[in-house]
């Protein structure tokens, strides 16, 4: 871990405008600015296309810490082009302001608050004579698409999760209060003959393999693959945890063909207390490929089915994300 001052300015921060909670009028571009007092720079993207320019700019300005305020698809997109651009060990460092709504990357450093607290938290330590914020190493996944194209983020899904996703952005506002009451939602409702509620259980078909052995080939209710022992709301599913940077990755696959099985065990699927080979299995995995025409989803990023298509999920480069002191 780093705690040389020098080594975190200037910051340079980039805002998704239309990642969901800054859409609701809790961001301001402005305040942020003035929090920075020339300390750094505070730039909005719109358009993906945009984030080429502002990262041309940083580079102009020998930014060492991104601020990312957005969601977690943010974070994907802004690596992605990173990547493109540097080596992994040249990355600048990443800081979490927590403009998104689940957040998954900054509870993983602990981190809480608006992004002006976080902000101002974040310069106060660097200005402490005792305590300075560190840098924490994380590692990623590399998805790979047919062998065409790479994505990176932090957690891969398929299946129910896929479609409770699906429903819960179909629900205005976003919040947690709202991922939180559609999954209670969805739950409750699986006996139910309705449509909405059959959907969301519906089992999709792929072959799966973990490490070069086939694990599925047929009827998947739900693969999930992280970099994170906790996810959303209560979901901590991988029973193998996720390894350390220097390891593979969590992955947890559940094929029961029934929400009847489904209901009684849910505490313990989601909490990765529950192994049943051939009916739902967790892995310390370090290659999975997933094979089917169904759709799925990267950091709360949808990608809609298509044609059966080859997603090859491996351990992607390790980045560096800030840690602020305690209070």
């Amino acid at each position: 871990m780093d705690s040389n001052r020098d080594s975190f300015l200037p910051v340079g921060i980039i805002t998704n405008v239309h990642s969901r909670r800054n859409r609701t009028g809790r961001y301001n571009a402005d305040r942020l600015g003035a929090i920075l007092a020339g300390r750094g720079l505070v730039r909005e993207s719109r358009h993906p296309d945009e984030i080429e320019k502002i990262l041309d700019e940083f580079a102009d300005r020998g930014v060492k810490v991104i601020g990312v305020n957005g969601g977690d698809g943010t974070w994907g997109m802004l690596l992605d082009r990173l990547l493109e651009r540097l080596p992994p060990d040249q990355l600048p460092a990443f800081l979490a302001l927590r403009g998104g709504t689940m957040n998954m990357v900054a509870n993983a450093v602990g981190i809480r608050g608006n992004p002006a607290t976080i902000l101002s938290r974040f310069l106060a330590a660097l200005s402490g004579r005792r305590h300075s914020p560190a840098l924490v190493p994380q590692k990623t996944l590399k998805v790979d698409v047919n062998g065409e194209r790479s994505l990176h983020g932090f957690v891969w899904a398929a299946g129910m999760a896929y479609s409770f996703l699906k429903e819960y952005y179909a629900r205005a506002p976003s919040s947690p209060w709202n991922a939180f009451w559609t999954t209670v939602t969805l739950i409750a409702g699986a006996p139910l003959p309705i449509e909405r509620f059959r959907k969301a259980w519906e089992m999709v078909q792929a072959k799966i393999t973990v490490d070069g052995s086939t694990v599925a080939d047929g009827p998947v209710r739900i693969a999930v693959a992280a970099v994170f022992e906790k996810l959303v709301l209560w979901f901590a599913p991988f029973g193998r945890g996720v390894g350390t940077p220097d390891d593979g990755f969590g992955f947890m696959l559940n094929c029961m063909p029934s929400f009847h099985q489904v209901l009684p065990r849910r505490w313990h699927l989601s909490r990765g207390k529950y192994e049943r080979p051939g009916r739902h299995s967790s892995y310390l995995a370090r290659e999975v490929v997933f094979t089917s025409s169904s759709g799925w989803l990267l950091d709360g990023e949808i990608f809609e089915p298509g044609s059966a298509e080859d997603v090859t999920i491996s351990r992607g480069p390790v980045v560096r994300l800030v840690s602020l002191p305690a209070r």
